[in-house]
C-alpha cells in the first residue's frame, strides 16, 4: 500500500460548523496541537438565538448570544483559525476532504469533522422568525422557566410535544397541546400522563394559522377560528438533521435521518467523525451540553488517529 505523502499545505483536520461541537473540538484540537480550520456560517450556531441559557454548568443564566460569543473566543485564544463562511460541498477524493464554501474557496484535510447539527422544523407562519426569543421557542428545557405562571401553547402531538408539555406544566399556568391529528403519538406513558394532568388542555386537529402581538407575542388563531390568548408557543414539531452536504458518503443513519456514529464520534467513512445533534449520539438528547462533550470526545479519537495516521508514536 503506498503511503500518504504528507503536506503541509493540507491541514490536518477541518471542523465544518462553529456551534457548540465544533467549537468544543476545535478548543481541545489546539490543545493536541492538531492543525485544524473550522469553518461555520454563524459562530455559536442556534445556541446564539437562545433568549436565555440556564442549564449549561457554570453559568446559572445567560444569554444565548454571549455564550456562543465565549466559545468563540475560547477557540480563537486556544489558537484555532476560524472561518466565517457557509460550506456549499464536501467530498472525498485521493486520499483528502475537500470542502468548498460558497466564496469559492477550495479548503483540504487528511481529516473531517462535521458539527453542523440540525435546524428546527418550523410552522411557516408570517413573524415566527420576529417573535423568535420573545415569545416563539423551540426547546421546552432551555426556555420552560422563562414562563413561570405564564400560558403557554405547545404545537405537536408525539413525543417532543407531550414530553415539553408535561415539563411545562409545571412551572406555568396553563397549557394548551395543538394537535393536527386526532389523538397523541409516541410513548403511552407520556400520553397517560398529559391527558390526566389538569394543567394541561389538548385540542385536536386544529393547526396554528396566526401569530399574535406587537413586540411580544400575545396570542394565537387557529385555523378553526378560534383565537388564544398564550405568553410562550413552543413548537415541538422535530428536527432536520443538516445532512445535505454528506450526500456524496456511503453512511449510516437512522429511521429520522440521523447519522450514527460510533463510541469515537466516527462514521461508517473513516476519517469522518461527526458530533452534536445532527448524530444519534448521546441518547440523542440535544442540549448544549452533549453537543460540547462529543465535539471533544471528537478531537481526542482524530488526535489518537492521527498519529497511527502520520507514522508517529507518542
Amino acid at each position: 500500500m503506498k503511503k500518504t505523502e504528507y503536506k503541509d499545505s493540507v491541514k490536518e483536520l477541518i471542523i465544518i460548523g462553529s456551534g457548540p461541537a465544533g467549537l468544543s473540538a476545535a478548543i481541545y484540537s489546539s490543545r493536541y496541537k492538531i492543525n485544524h480550520l473550522v469553518i461555520g456560517a454563524q459562530f455559536g450556531g442556534l445556541i446564539s438565538t437562545a433568549h436565555k441559557v440556564c442549564n449549561y454548568p457554570g453559568f446559572p443564566e445567560i444569554d444565548g448570544f454571549e455564550l456562543g460569543k465565549k466559545m468563540y473566543d475560547h477557540a480563537l485564544l486556544e489558537g484555532s483559525s476560524i472561518i466565517n463562511e457557509t460550506v456549499k460541498s464536501v467530498s472525498f477524493g485521493d486520499n483528502l476532504f475537500e470542502v468548498i464554501t460558497e466564496s469559492g474557496n477550495r479548503y483540504h484535510s487528511y481529516f473531517l469533522l462535521f458539527a453542523a447539527g440540525t435546524e428546527r422544523r418550523k410552522l411557516a407562519l408570517d413573524g415566527e422568525d420576529k417573535y423568535l426569543g420573545k415569545g416563539v421557542t423551540y426547546c421546552a428545557t432551555c426556555d420552560a422557566m422563562f414562563y413561570k405562571g405564564k400560558v403557554v401553547g405547545v404545537v405537536g402531538g408525539s413525543n417532543a410535544a407531550t414530553t415539553a408539555a408535561l415539563y411545562l406544566s409545571e412551572v406555568s399556568s396553563k397549557v394548551y397541546m395543538f394537535v393536527r391529528g386526532s389523538r397523541l403519538l409516541g410513548e403511552r406513558v407520556w400520553i397517560d400522563n398529559v391527558l390526566s394532568n389538569s394543567n394541561i388542555e389538548v385540542i385536536y386537529k386544529v393547526n396554528v394559522a396566526e401569530l399574535l402581538g406587537d413586540k411580544l407575542l400575545g396570542g394565537v388563531i387557529l385555523d378553526n377560528g378560534d383565537e388564544i390568548s398564550l405568553h410562550g408557543l413552543f413548537i415541538e414539531i422535530g428536527s432536520v438533521p443538516n445532512t445535505e452536504l454528506l450526500k456524496s458518503f456511503k453512511l449510516d443513519y437512522d429511521k429520522n435521518g440521523y447519522v450514527k456514529v460510533d463510541s469515537k464520534q466516527e462514521s461508517s467513512q473513516k476519517r469522518l467523525f461527526l458530533a452534536g445533534d445532527i448524530t444519534t449520539a448521546s441518547n440523542k438528547f440535544n442540549q448544549v451540553v452533549t453537543a460540547v462533550a462529543e465535539g471533544a470526545i471528537a478531537a481526542n479519537s482524530i488526535y489518537e488517529d492521527l498519529v497511527i495516521f502520520k507514522g508517529k508514536k507518542d
